[in-house]
């Protein structure tokens, strides 16, 4: 009787523990979906300004609700990713650019010549008209909702240079003739004019045509002259290589060399040995694109033996190397310095057969001018 009542119990207890369970598994919720609360919101696009009421989660979503489309230089503020929530205002704003040409004014520099000649109390004399030059500027303008915000230069180039303002004024020294030793040679409106000794009788040189300036150099005795001559008045850049005697009455040589950047006299050498560097001509600023070449030669004293030049460097790159280098002799005439924007070095003439000529001496940051021009340093 006593197993059984203990069964009883057991039995009993297990009804109510089922039970209990039954209760707590019915009391049981499942977690409900969050449901975004409408939010009243103010959207300002294109100049117009809405207040609106959504159940967007964020500011993309409303836009899109909107069809309100987004150009990739748009912005969004507040951010896309941003709740929408009561009161908040969104505001697109368009971003658009453009580019413009400006012509722009060049003003001419003032430049003084001081003449012995002249008194310090004679007036002053322009010798040259100053003239303004023109450039165009290349002008990135960014707009916001259709007004500027801001602009920059992103190009310039010259159109045409200034002409500097040229003034003779006097110095009050002694007036007349001045002696001094060799030869002195200088270019005056495109012609070559040499001086023997005094400035008293300066005697212009039959160079055939007008000068460039681009190369003007007397040999190291003052026996020649070597420069340079427009060939055409359509190119910025076109030239061409002369020499001539500066005895009275010599007649100017052609050496066939067309397009010249640089060229000088060995100033040790007994022949006329000259070294010069080329280009080509172009109808991009600045002009020319320089071939950064370098060649040697011996100007053959008889004028029908044709010049025949040596190649020593036939080409080499260089940062901004389409503006060219700057070379000058050694003194001994056994190398030619050069730079070029972010390097100088030495070129050594007498290196052996395999021997690398060029050795660098400095490298350097380049000088970035934003425009068609490069800084080079000068040797």
């Amino acid at each position: 009787m006593i197993k059984e009542a203990g069964l009883q119990v057991c039995r009993v207890a297990r009804l109510l523990l089922f039970s209990f369970l039954l209760v707590g598994c019915g009391s049981a919720r499942l977690p409900e979906t969050a449901v975004a609360e409408p939010a009243t919101v103010t959207v300002i696009v294109d100049g117009d300004s809405q207040t609106l009421t959504s159940s967007a989660s964020n500011v993309r979503e409303l836009l899109e609700e909107l069809d309100i489309t987004l150009d990739d230089a748009d912005e969004v503020d507040p951010l896309p990713f941003t709740p929408l929530t009561d009161g908040l205002e969104i505001e697109v704003i368009r971003i658009t650019e453009s580019l413009e040409a400006i012509p722009k004014s060049i003003p001419f520099a003032r430049k003084t010549v001081r003449n012995e000649a002249m008194g310090a109390d004679d007036p002053p004399i322009i010798i040259q008209a100053g003239k303004p030059g023109l450039q165009e500027e290349t002008v990135r303008i960014v707009y916001r909702d259709g007004l500027e915000a801001e602009r920059w230069i992103t190009q310039v180039t010259v159109i045409e240079p200034a002409q500097d303002e040229i003034v003779m004024i006097g110095i009050g020294a002694g007036r007349g003739n001045v002696d001094f030793s060799g030869s002195l040679a200088f270019m005056s409106d495109g012609t070559a004019v040499i001086l023997r000794g005094q400035t008293a009788f300066p005697e212009q040189l039959n160079t055939g045509g007008p000068l460039d300036g681009r190369v003007f150099a007397l040999s190291p005795d003052g026996n020649y002259l070597l420069y340079t001559r427009t060939i055409s008045q359509s190119s910025s850049f076109n030239n061409s290589l002369w020499v001539i005697n500066t005895q009275r009455g010599s007649r100017p040589r052609e050496l066939g060399i067309e397009n010249v950047l640089w060229a000088d006299w060995n100033p040790n050498s007994l022949g006329l040995e000259i070294a010069y560097t080329t280009a080509n001509s172009t109808n991009l600023p600045p002009g020319w694109e320089a071939n950064n070449d370098l060649w040697l030669g011996r100007i053959p004293s008889n004028p029908q033996t044709e010049f025949d030049p040596q190649q020593i460097i036939e080409a080499y790159p260089a940062t901004y190397g389409w503006w060219g280098g700057n070379y000058a002799w050694s003194p001994m005439g056994d190398a030619i310095a050069y730079s070029y924007a972010d390097e100088v070095g030495l070129i050594n003439l007498q290196a052996d057969d395999g021997e690398e000529p060029r050795v660098q001496l400095q490298t350097f940051t380049e000088y970035n001018t934003l425009t068609d021009w490069v800084w080079v340093p000068t040797l």
